[in-house]
C-alpha cells in the first residue's frame, strides 16, 4: 500500500516513482487524496486560460 507516501509533506525520488507505478487500490487511494489536496487549494473553481496570438510570423 502507498498510504505511508501519500501521507508525506515530503516526497522522495523513489516515493514519486511509487507512486507513478500505482495500480489497482493504490491508484483509486491515490485519486482519492489527489481530490482531497486539490478541493483543498482550489476548491470547486475552474480556472479557463487562453493565447491570442497577434501575429503568424515566428
Amino acid at each position: 500500500m502507498i498510504e505511508h507516501i501519500i501521507n508525506k509533506e515530503k516526497l522522495s525520488r523513489h516515493d514519486i516513482i511509487k507512486l507513478l507505478s500505482a495500480e489497482e487500490d493504490d491508484m483509486l487511494l491515490l485519486f482519492k487524496k489527489s481530490a482531497q489536496v486539490k478541493n483543498d487549494f482550489v476548491g470547486r473553481k475552474v480556472y479557463l486560460r487562453g493565447l491570442i496570438e497577434l501575429s503568424n510570423i515566428c
